[in-house]
């Protein structure tokens, strides 16, 4: 099952509450509520484009993959490419100083 993970695009961005982020961010409550709760059945491109817009990603970015539990090509349907690997929120807090300095050195440089 597809689905849109605002809640992860959220977090990462260090906010605790989605509906509230969306709502401040132009989304209606109704909206809110859904894309927070994962019961979001369509969406309309243009609220699409306005999370690309929000979280400064593609829409691929935005979608996770659920296989149905008996599908036997899961490991190896081209969806699976929407799953991304578990990114730790805490992990930066336990970096070294040089290594968020040599971080920091990376997304200067790539901002060029």
């Amino acid at each position: 099952m597809l689905k849109l993970d605002i809640n992860h695009h959220v977090s990462l961005r260090g906010y605790d509450n989605t509906a509230q982020f969306l709502r401040r961010n132009g989304f209606s409550n109704w909206i809110s509520h859904k894309l927070t709760h994962y019961q979001l059945t369509n969406i309309n491109i243009r609220e699409l484009e306005q999370l690309c817009t929000l979280f400064r990603c593609t829409p691929n970015d935005l979608f996770a993959w659920e296989p149905e539990k008996n599908q036997k090509d899961a490991a190896s349907h081209p969806l699976n490419a929407l799953n991304k690997k578990s990114v730790d929120a805490d992990m930066m807090s336990t970096l070294t100083y040089e290594q968020l300095k040599e971080i920091s050195k990376i997304v200067s440089k790539n901002k060029e």
